[in-house]
């Protein structure tokens, strides 16, 4: 039984450039590189933790830095194993032809996506957290990864988006250099209504929603005569980091209904 566990593993899986690889040291190399790149991605995670924390890296850097240095580890540890074993590169010669066919029968999306997201990667458009709109997509990005991006849209759902996308088409970060976004929300009151009325009455309200900045300071813009009301439009700041634009809009326009409703405010219509 030994005699033939031992002739299994001299099995002789292939052989190029004059070198034949064994089942043998098949596995052994194989070994090494799974258990190196375990124990790799874990020290990786642990020292890109600690690099980000004394250099104050945000957390697009970190996983960037975390990923760079996994993979450049893996390609250590997949030379050394096949060093380890007396495996030469060469041996893996005839790959080179699957891996041009490969390419020529549709891989090359997934190259396409790989240096797309080694662009996002340096070019940072984006960050991790930042809420960008691509198209009819608009969402928090949760994860950058080699191949695609991981978009949180508002309601919840995830959405896995090639990086080839987000360089192909135009893409929106509405917070790219800083967690400020302005909100307008439009409105019409009926003829003869006070404008000074209108506006103290909604920048009272906008005063007492803690989730709106003070500064910049919101204001009411009377935007025109419309053919049956006059037309406004209030601005107003939020932070993206604690408020959701939303819900905020919401809100208030809910209040401006009722408080229009107690002053007497009519909200004109066609």
């Amino acid at each position: 039984r030994q005699m033939c566990i031992r002739d299994r593993l001299n099995t002789e899986l292939w052989e190029s450039s004059g070198y034949a690889v064994r089942l043998k040291e098949f596995l052994i190399a194989l070994a090494i590189i799974l258990f190196g790149t375990w124990g790799a991605r874990r020290l990786v995670r642990m020292l890109s933790w600690a690099v980000a924390a004394y250099f104050r890296f945000d957390e697009t850097s970190r996983r960037t830095f975390e990923r760079f240095i996994y993979y450049t580890a893996a390609i250590t540890i997949f030379l050394t194993a096949l060093r380890i074993v007396g495996i030469p590169l060469t041996a893996f010669a005839f790959l080179g032809g699957a891996v041009a066919i490969a390419i020529g029968f549709g891989a090359q999306n997934i190259f396409k996506n790989i240096i797309g997201g080694i662009l996002l990667t340096v070019s940072h458009p984006f960050r991790i957290g930042d809420v960008i709109e691509v198209g009819t997509l608009c969402g928090t990005v949760s994860d950058l990864g080699v191949r695609s991006t991981l978009i949180r849209t508002f309601d919840e759902k995830e959405v896995v988006v090639p990086n080839s996308q987000l360089l192909d088409n135009q893409l929106i970060n509405w917070s790219l250099s800083d967690a400020l976004l302005r909100v307008t929300i439009n409105f019409g009151t009926a003829y003869g209504t006070p404008f000074k009325k209108v506006r103290e009455t909604v920048l009272k309200l906008v005063d007492d929603n803690p989730r709106i900045l003070k500064k910049p300071e919101p204001w009411v813009y009377f935007a025109n005569f419309g053919d049956s009301e006059l037309e406004f439009t209030l601005y107003f700041w939020i932070n993206q980091k604690i408020a959701s634009s939303l819900r905020v809009s919401s809100e208030l326009r809910e209040a401006i209904q009722e408080k229009f409703r107690q002053e007497g405010i009519a909200m004109a219509y066609p």
